[in-house]
């Protein structure tokens, strides 16, 4: 199995600063539970509201990486963030819900398991990190439940391009 831990370092650190230069409030707890890197706030005050992180990094090679997440850490609280870089590049950030994890497939220990294939740049596309993620993050943490964990919240996307539409009509006249 190939060492990540430096990577998930910079993986960290680099997720951290986006999320604080877009307003939010990160803390790292000291333990793993969960898969749970760091906690989201959108502020500090009783009864704050947070979501759980956990954080990815990959590098991928000619042959590609791979991401595998326990079913049980996907919950609605949670979020994957991922940075994935080629050698020869600075990366990028892609945002994942847990309704997207949960489409992706399992291995046989029961993993969800994303293959980043080379060209992770186009077929990623649509989950790369940006404005609209941070106010998915922000809305999560606002439907959080002070018992229990979240309320399922879904989240979608579409840009689509429709050729003009083709109108016809036809009447027919009926005499009494």
């Amino acid at each position: 199995m190939t060492d990540t831990s430096h990577l998930a370092h910079i993986a960290e650190d680099l997720i951290t600063h986006h999320l604080q230069r877009s307003g939010l409030l990160v803390a790292k707890p000291k333990n793993d539970r969960l898969g749970t890197d760091l906690l989201v706030f959108d502020q500090i005050a009783d009864g704050v509201k947070f979501c759980r992180v956990q954080c990815k990094g990959r590098t991928v090679s000619k042959h590609g990486a791979k991401i595998t997440i326990p079913e049980h850490h996907v919950t609605a609280g949670y979020l994957l963030l991922a940075y994935l870089a080629k050698e020869s590049d600075a990366g990028c950030l892609y945002f994942f819900l847990p309704s997207t994890v949960n489409t992706w497939p399992k291995n046989r220990k029961g993993e969800y398991t994303l293959n980043v294939g080379q060209n992770y740049e186009l077929t990623l596309e649509p989950w790369k990190f940006g404005p609209d993620h941070v106010q998915q993050i922000k809305h999560i943490i606002q439907q959080a439940e002070m018992a229990g964990e979240f309320k399922f919240v879904v989240f979608g996307t579409s840009h689509l391009t429709l050729p003009m539409p083709t109108l016809e009509a036809s009447a027919h006249q009926t005499y009494k």
